[in-house]
């Protein structure tokens, strides 16, 4: 057969294709006829989709599978892989045969031993849309294809795809208008397959590279459920905290942040184990030279304070730079910072130190510098939700409620925002029978 099968195939593939579907038969064909298949495979494909198709979720299911498992497996030379890859991926783009397209796709990138360089961006972006599918069945069948292709790729070829998985997740997402996550996503391990390409971006990749990785890695994080994220939580943090300690430009940090403080808002407890690695990154890129990665910095820790239960030494940590720092730039980020933790977990501070801090961060309200001042206030104004009754009262008295117009206008204006944002904050506390008409008049 493997002689004469450019003479015989001619007439067999058109019988064997004929319904009903020999897929036994073609499997045994396909292992003496060589590359001859090849040229018939568009005949064979259709058959196979269609019978197998056919026995889904029937007792022939795994007999049918096999049998054409067998034939696209046999498919090894390049035009061939190319026939067979473009006719699978196209099948996938019709709902009467997604499933059984994508479960022989799947197939055969997990087992073939021929060379999918040449095809996997194409199979990387049609299969990261099919992660919009309702299908649970073609939402794990794509991982698993993913999975197997990525697998395919060394270090140096998975960061080439960067763009391509992020450019793929974007049009996937723009059929799904309305919807805040990807399905394919939040199925178990369905962020694993395209995690190798963000890593190594990340850790072997240029500059430029590692901050697009980043940024796509948030972009994941930010479509997929908190309980699929969980699993992953390892794998995402490791490599990013990595290269927070090592001198980039400033927009590769701001990525890292950015990425950071998303996973610390979905699924902050699972980083319990990096905390204090996390701790001390956050607090050392509050004073970076670069004004954006401080202020990430500042927000990334916001979101580690909830998870925190020791807080009294970031908190300390940030009054001793408030109090010390010289450069006027950077104390203002760190009474943004002192803000941030203060809205996010005022209530874990000591009495002690929300004494200390308080008493620091008011002698700034009538700053000369109005970015300070405003800093400050809002510091003090997210402070008020957490203040005891009796603290309120004498704060609100003294800075709140103060009409003393001989009082510089800074210290005027300073009160004035720190009543903005205590009322944004705590509007409860505030708007009382006692001090309605106060706070109106004011």
């Amino acid at each position: 057969m493997a002689i004469k099968s450019r003479v015989v195939l001619p007439y067999l593939v058109p019988q064997l294709t004929h319904p009903p579907v020999n897929t036994k038969a073609l499997s045994s064909l396909s292992a003496v006829a060589g590359d001859a298949l090849s040229k018939h495979l568009g005949k064979i494909l259709p058959a196979l989709l269609a019978t197998y198709g056919a026995a889904l979720d029937t007792t022939q299911q795994q007999q049918e599978l096999e049998y054409c498992q067998a034939v696209v497996l046999s498919v090894s030379e390049e035009a061939g892989v190319r026939c067979l890859v473009d006719q699978l991926l196209e099948g996938t783009r019709q709902p009467s045969t997604r499933r059984a397209a994508v479960a022989l796709l799947c197939a055969f990138c997990s087992h073939t031993k021929a060379d999918l360089t040449p095809h996997v961006q194409q199979i990387l972006r049609d299969l990261l849309l099919l992660f919009t599918d309702s299908d649970p069945h073609v939402l794990q069948l794509s991982a698993e294809a993913l999975a197997a292709v990525t697998k395919t790729l060394d270090t140096n070829q998975q960061i080439l795809y960067v763009n391509d998985v992020r450019q793929a997740i974007r049009f996937a997402m723009s059929d799904l208008k309305g919807q805040e996550y990807l399905p394919g996503f939040c199925q178990e391990k369905g962020i694993s397959p395209i995690l190798p390409i963000f890593r190594e971006a990340i850790l072997i990749g240029s500059p430029e590279l590692k901050e697009q990785a980043a940024q796509g890695l948030g972009e994941v994080i930010r479509l997929t459920e908190a309980q699929a994220l969980r699993q992953s939580v390892i794998s995402i943090t490791g490599p990013l905290i990595r290269i927070l300690g090592d001198r980039f430009s400033f927009s590769v940090k701001v990525a890292v942040l950015e990425t950071l403080a998303l996973l610390l808002a979905k699924v902050g407890i699972q980083l319990k184990p990096f905390l204090p690695q996390l701790q001390a990154t956050f607090l050392k890129a509050l004073n970076d030279g670069n004004r954006q990665v401080r202020v990430r910095a500042a927000l990334a820790l916001s979101h580690l304070i909830v998870i925190h239960t020791r807080c009294d030494p970031v908190f300390q940590e940030l009054h001793n730079s408030v109090k010390n720092q010289d450069d006027a730039a950077v104390r203002e980020t760190m009474l943004y910072a002192l803000h941030c933790v203060v809205a996010a977990a005022g209530n874990k501070m000591s009495d002690l130190m929300r004494r200390n801090v308080t008493a620091t961060v008011a002698t700034y309200l009538g700053s000369s510098e109005d970015s300070c001042r405003t800093a400050a206030a809002g510091c003090l104004g997210a402070l008020c939700r957490w203040l005891p009754q009796n603290e309120l009262t004498n704060f609100a008295r003294d800075y709140l409620l103060n009409k003393d117009s001989s009082e510089e206008w800074t210290l005027r204006h300073g009160c004035s925002v720190t009543l903005a944002v205590a009322l944004k904050q705590a509007p409860e506390r505030l708007l009382t029978e006692e001090w309605t008409d106060a706070i109106v008049s004011t």
